[in-house]
Formats: structure tokens, C-alpha cells, sequence
């Protein structure tokens, strides 16, 4: 990953740094396996349990009762673990909380991450942990046609010879109904300024949703990443699902972050109903485009009450 620039505000800065929370930090991932087959796009979805995270407005666009858990696995060795709960029945407003937790054990670890001394012919191997909780609350208004959100998350790093890190950051988002079946939903995410960022970085944009129904739709999410180094980077994911026979969800999707200089390809199948559905998604470079990224496959169990 390409190093971030530097994002500060001096005042505050100081009173994280005596906090404990201005150290740099790294996310766990918080897409789950619905939305990372549809490309990652979750910004302008009412039905979307990763907008805990990434577009707050989103947690009180429809009413609903919604429990996902899930696990991913990579390359250098990932394993992720995901779970999410989301209310938004007795009113107009809805609230939702997201917990990840990820390890690896990364190939090219960097320096800080080494032990200062080695056995001669020990091989030594680096666990990275990562860890991301956190909640959103949102209300709405005019039947839902207007809605609004803040989150809220906690990220920890840890590495096996590293010392560990901690940091908070919070969003915000509104939510529009265009028309008929058409959503929009703008987010700034991560906005709380910090001595350094790497998977957290402030992004601020939105994503636009066709869906004719609850389940199905085609959403394009377009963002700046603002902590890029060199300048603002385009951030952007598209993707779609269809219900077969209202028992099957299948969904195809691309992400490409230009911070991260990832260009992501993904697709998933499921079998379910309205009420449960478990989905499977796997996630690939686009060939020739991304070395540092080889592949991962997660598989998730949605529930609706």
C-alpha cells in the first residue's frame, strides 16, 4: 500500500496523542459478503449492513430487522471475522453496530514490525491484528424519503514484535428517495483528524442505487480519498445483485481505489429467502493490475426479523 499523506489539526491532535489515540492505525474489514460481491458498493443501499460503517443515513432508509455474521480468508494467511446487528423497527430512527476482527501474517512486514534481534537461521513470522467496532445511528423523515446518520468506530492494531495502536473515528451521511426505486446517499467518512493514517482515511462522496426491489439493484459509489499521498484519489465501486427465482442472489462487481492502486474484481451466489440467506463471494485482481493482492473468498449468513 502506497504511504498516506499526513492529516492533523495540531489542537487536537495533542489531546489524542495524550489519549492513545494518535498512534497510526490500520482498519479491519468491515465489508461484508453481500456488498463485497456487489464491488463494495453499500452507500446508497437501505438494506446494506456495511453502511454501519461506511454511510450512516443508511441504518434508518427502510424498516427493518437485520443479523449478519461472516468470515473471510486470503492471501498471507487473512482470517476475518464479521458480525453485525442493525434495528430500525419501532420508529424512524434506526441503529446499527459492526464488529471485524482480522489476522494475517504478512510476507514483507515492515521494519518497525521485526524483532530488534534474531536467532541466526530462525525464521521469524510476523501476526498482524486488527480489530474495528463501532455503531451508527440515523433518523428519518418525510416516510423515509429523507434520512441521516453518524457512526462512530474504535480501530486497535497489534503486531507480534510491534507495538500496538488504537485510534476513533466518526461520519457522518444523509440519505435522499430521488424516485420510485432510486436512492442517493452522500457520507464523509473517518473524519477526525489524526498525526497518520493508513486503512482508515477520510473519504468524502457518495453512491446512487436503481433497485426495484428491496433486494436486487445496481449501485455505482463514487468518492475522494482526501489522506492519498499526492493528492485526492478517486475511490470508486460498482456492482449489482439479482434474485433468481427469489431464492438465489447472484452479484458481480469492480472496486478500484486509487490510493491503494487495487483494481478489484468480485462475484458472489447465495441461496435463501426474505427472511435467511447464506452467500459466498470471492474476490480477485483485475490480471496485471494489482501484485500486492491475490484473492480472498467469504462467506456470510444474513438474517431478517
Amino acid at each position: 500500500m502506497k504511504p498516506r499523506g499526513t492529516r492533523a489539526l495540531p489542537s487536537i491532535g495533542i489531546v489524542l496523542g495524550l489519549l492513545g489515540l494518535g498512534r497510526p492505525t490500520q482498519a479491519a474489514e468491515t465489508t461484508l459478503p453481500g456488498e463485497l460481491a456487489a464491488g463494495g458498493t453499500s452507500r446508497a443501499d437501505p438494506m446494506s449492513l456495511t453502511a454501519i460503517a461506511t454511510s450512516p443515513a443508511m441504518v434508518a432508509a427502510a424498516r427493518r430487522y437485520s443479523v449478519e455474521v461472516a468470515g473471510r480468508f486470503g492471501s498471507e494467511g487473512e482470517q476475518t471475522w464479521q458480525g453485525a446487528i442493525l434495528d430500525s423497527m419501532t420508529g424512524p430512527v434506526g441503529l446499527g453496530l459492526l464488529f471485524a476482527y482480522n489476522r494475517t501474517i504478512p510476507t514483507s512486514p515492515s521494519a518497525s514490525e521485526l524483532p530488534e534481534w534474531k536467532i541466526p537461521g530462525d525464521e521469524t513470522e510476523v501476526r498482524r491484528q486488527r480489530m474495528s467496532v463501532g455503531g451508527a445511528i440515523g433518523g428519518a423523515l418525510l416516510d423515509r424519503k429523507f434520512t441521516f446518520g453518524v457512526n462512530g468506530f474504535y480501530h486497535r492494531t497489534a503486531s507480534t514484535y510491534g507495538a500496538s495502536g488504537d485510534a476513533v473515528d466518526f461520519g457522518a451521511g444523509l440519505g435522499l428517495m430521488l424516485a420510485d426505486h432510486v436512492h442517493l446517499g452522500l457520507s464523509a467518512e473517518n473524519v477526525l483528524p489524526h498525526q497518520s493514517f493508513d486503512d482508515a482515511p477520510l473519504r468524502v462522496g457518495g453512491g446512487l442505487r436503481w433497485a426495484p426491489t428491496s433486494r436486487s439493484g445496481i449501485e455505482v459509489d463514487a468518492l475522494a480519498d482526501l489522506d492519498a499521498a499526492g493528492g485526492p484519489a478517486l475511490v470508486l465501486h460498482a456492482g449489482g445483485t439479482l434474485w433468481i427465482a427469489e431464492k438465489v442472489p447472484v452479484a458481480a462487481g469492480y472496486a478500484h481505489d486509487g490510493a491503494a492502486g487495487t483494481d478489484l474484481l468480485s462475484a458472489g451466489v447465495g441461496v435463501g429467502s426474505e427472511k435467511a440467506a447464506l452467500r459466498y463471494t470471492f474476490q480477485t485482481p483485475v490480471p496485471g493490475t494489482t501484485e500486492a493482492f491475490r484473492s480472498a473468498h467469504a462467506v456470510g449468513l444474513r438474517l431478517e426479523f
